[in-house]
């Protein structure tokens, strides 16, 4: 089994990294533009995952 320890500066950081706006991460597409479909279906992806992610950190610090 492996233990990991994070601190709040860490779970900080995901926050902040999760809060971006998806439209400046376009960059990472290659150059091209998304299309309206694919730019609805990416930020409903990330709007889910940011909520998750962000109720999992939530979890973490209440069982600590």
């Amino acid at each position: 089994m492996k233990v990991y320890v994070l601190k709040e500066s860490d779970f900080e950081a995901l926050r902040t990294a999760l809060t971006i706006d998806p439209k400046r991460a376009e960059r990472g597409t290659g150059g091209r533009t998304l299309t309206e479909e694919e730019r609805a279906a990416y930020e409903d992806a990330h709007r889910f995952y940011n909520y998750q992610i962000c109720n999992w950190i939530e979890a973490m610090k209440r069982d600590t």
